[in-house]
């Protein structure tokens, strides 16, 4: 925080993405002590590190009585998702993290917000989404899709332009959880239909990709 404001001179907007995710968590199958220890690593991640810059960066923007905390959250901020226990949990805590730092802060002069993608395509995931040479969805692609109004997943370029406006001044924005999921909460639809086995196998498929990604990565 202090390496940012003496380079930059002022801080205007802090942009927080750290964050995880994990395998679907299974009660009947999985040791309890691997469960634990996953559900603390993901929450001091995506909630305690949400907190902590929070709390770093807000002594900086009240003395300057300007600023903008800008949290990266998810759709499963107001979902549950299968087996996602930590995820879930972690991201409903975010937007209470939310909410309540925008309230505390707003005297300040310094607002807070989150912004909550939903199902995003990507190349890295795009063999779980699309199938075949036309790229029609797979069964649980067309399961989002059709809880989705517009028909579409969201896309790097549309969280971008989220982010983008959420970071132009905005005097009456606090305390929101600003959703660019195509619509898919408004359904408020949790649960994936179908074989539960098969959404697991997806999870445990896109799992097995970032692995052999990183394994390749030199870096």
């Amino acid at each position: 925080a202090q390496q940012a404001q003496e380079h930059l001179g002022r801080l205007d907007t802090v942009l927080n993405f750290a964050g995880t995710h994990h395998k679907p968590m299974d009660f009947t199958r999985d040791d309890p002590e691997l469960l634990e220890t996953e559900f603390d690593r993901v929450v001091r991640v995506n909630l305690h590190g949400a907190f902590m810059v929070t709390m770093v960066f807000a002594k900086r923007l009240i003395a300057q009585r300007h600023g903008h905390l800008i949290h990266l959250g998810s759709n499963a901020s107001r979902l549950s998702l299968y087996g996602s226990y930590a995820y879930t949990a972690s991201k409903h805590g975010l937007e209470g993290l939310i909410k309540t730092a925008a309230a505390q802060l707003a005297p300040y002069g310094v607002r807070v917000n989150g912004v909550a993608p939903g199902t995003v395509e990507t190349p890295l995931n795009s063999h779980l989404l699309r199938q075949g040479p036309d790229h029609t969805p797979t069964p649980r692609a067309a399961s989002i899709l059709a809880h989705t109004p517009t028909k579409r997943f969201a896309s790097l370029e549309g969280i971008s332009e989220t982010l983008l406006a959420a970071c132009i001044p905005q005097r009456h924005l606090t305390g929101n959880l600003l959703f660019c999921d195509d619509g898919y909460n408004i359904e408020g639809h949790s649960w994936p239909e179908g074989n539960l086995a098969v959404y697991q196998g997806d999870v445990d498929a896109l799992y097995r990709t970032l692995e052999q990604e990183l394994s390749d990565d030199p870096t």
